[in-house]
């Protein structure tokens, strides 16, 4: 009967390379029991080493900041290969609205009217969007997304899929929905929490900057 070796609590990402591959779950008490594939060893890891109220470390914080701006790195250069985002947010926007301004667009994608103006002129030239008169605002247009410019949305929303599938073919499906559930609540607290944080940050680096005029100024929020 091997003996039984008792592992500190600690993060499981740090247990794991010390385990044998693949281990064997034994059961589930203050613990769980791990069997490696040789019957030669027992390591039981206490539930204080995997508890799910244990308090995010910073280095916890930091890796996972790490890994979601490398995602979204990745992921922003593999679209930008196929098609400019920014784009295809006015395309959407567009669509779903129906019809929009471009000073809406400028806020709801927080972009500078130049920077809308761009955008639209590009997509009308490809035509994916109609540029007509405002009857609410002679001042203003309307931006909507043509024939052209849905059948283009679809094709991207085809390509986008086929990738996510091939990319998540081994995954199953509570692998999937559990991503899923934290990324929606990741979302929705950084929309809860973040603009207030990033502004007062900026507030504390613009009071730093008027104590010491060495350190490069930060716009305003």
């Amino acid at each position: 009967m091997p003996a039984v070796q008792t592992m500190a609590p600690q993060r499981p990402q740090m247990i794991a390379p010390c385990l044998p591959t693949p281990p064997v779950l034994l059961g589930v008490g203050s613990g769980i029991y791990l069997l490696n594939a040789e019957l030669t060893s027992i390591y039981f890891l206490k539930a204080s080493s995997y508890s799910e109220g244990m308090t995010a470390s910073d280095d916890d914080i930091l890796e996972l900041g790490q890994t979601v701006f490398r995602f979204v790195q990745r992921s922003n250069r593999n679209q930008a290969r196929d098609h400019d985002p920014v784009r295809v947010q006015v395309l959407a926007l567009a669509l779903t609205l129906d019809g929009v301004t471009p000073s809406l667009l400028a806020e709801q994608l927080e972009l500078s009217p130049t920077s809308i103006t761009r955008h639209v002129q590009a997509l009308e030239d490809q035509g994916h969007v109609h540029v007509l008169p405002n009857p609410h605002d002679a001042r203003s247009w309307l931006i909507r997304t043509s024939e052209a410019g849905m059948a283009e949305l679809q094709r991207i929303a085809r390509t986008g899929f086929e990738l996510w599938r091939g990319v998540l073919h081994d995954w199953s499906a509570q692998d999937v929905a559990t991503l899923t559930a934290l990324l929606t609540r990741l979302m929705g607290d950084w929309d809860a929490h973040g603009p207030g944080l990033k502004a007062k940050s900026a507030r504390r680096r613009r009071r730093v900057q008027a104590e010491e005029p060495d350190v490069p100024p930060v716009p305003a929020p």
